[in-house]
């Protein structure tokens, strides 16, 4: 079993060590899925029973890496499974989401006292050249538990449509969030997506409204489908919603570091939200379920 890897592009790096952050805020364990041709973050088992938010984040190794080796544990199960700590691995990263001496960052699978994951980090200045080392312990997981760690199957959604900017709903999250625990997400599939987020209390009821949004065509529905009426007689669209914990949202939401060049926000009505967030060599997607499929 043989695993070692480099990035030299600084956006590449740069992403690398802002989506880890990211994930690191919606689990404390994560597991690092390698394959010749697959390179993904997902939560582990433990996280999702907890609260039932799946998520998956994949990187493309042919455009991340410059280096890219990997041996799995058998040519039969030619993968590595290893679980990590998120916040162990989003610490040693930190300091690359901004950085601009960063030289190129290595990843490799090593045997100290116990199995790690050794991150090597080579910064540059204009008078030296620095390599620091971080041994991360980890746990190789045996094959008969990989099946749980798969990448997630998605439902056919009632709705799909893009999101403003992460800034900017994340600014009306972080108002929303302190009027309820809980928050409406509606969409309305109109020849131009509208999506609402609306929260509720004993004294105060407030939504902000996002118009224009680009609509995704679902795969198996007939765009025809869907009649937007005409300007003689109008027919009002059917509306889909979901329910979810607003802490959970804001969680996966507020980090500062997401700088996704598209995100994709789908519903499967009264059952779940999905967010799909785009980058240049990866995508991360989540699943947050509703309040009522928990209950």
């Amino acid at each position: 079993m043989k695993f070692r890897a480099k990035i030299v592009n600084h956006v590449s790096i740069r992403n690398f060590a802002q989506l880890v952050h990211v994930l690191s805020k919606a689990g404390k364990q994560l597991v690092l899925r390698i394959g010749p041709n697959k390179f993904a973050f997902v939560l582990s088992e433990k996280e999702i029973k907890a609260n039932g938010v799946t998520a998956w984040c994949e990187f493309a190794p042919e455009r991340c890496f410059s280096e890219y080796i990997m041996e799995g544990m058998s040519p039969e199960n030619n993968e590595i499974y290893l679980e990590v700590s998120s916040d162990y691995l989003a610490s040693v990263l930190s300091g690359l989401k901004s950085s601009q001496n960063t030289a190129g960052l290595k990843i490799k699978l090593t045997k100290k006292c116990v199995a790690c994951l050794t991150i090597e980090i080579e910064v540059q200045t204009a008078n030296s050249t620095s390599v620091c080392v971080h041994d991360i312990p980890i746990t190789v997981l045996p094959p008969r538990s990989w099946t749980e760690y798969q990448q997630p199957q998605m439902p056919v959604f009632s709705v799909s449509m893009s999101l403003p900017d992460v800034k900017i709903v994340r600014k009306t999250i972080e108002r929303l969030r302190h009027i309820s625990p809980r928050v409406i997400i509606t969409a309305k599939p109109q020849t131009h997506g509208k999506i609402i987020f609306s929260v509720e209390s004993m004294s105060v009821k407030s939504s902000v409204t996002y118009t224009g949004l680009r609509m995704y065509e679902i795969e198996g529905m007939d765009p025809g489908q869907i009649d937007f009426g005409t300007d003689e007689e109008p027919v009002e669209p059917r509306i889909f919603e979901v329910e979810v914990e607003m802490k959970t949202l804001f969680q996966i939401i507020s980090a500062d570091s997401l700088k996704a060049t598209s995100t994709i926000c789908s519903i499967v009505d009264g059952r779940l939200i999905h967010l799909f967030y785009i980058f240049g060599d990866a995508t991360l997607q989540y699943c947050i379920p509703s309040i009522n499929s928990q209950e």
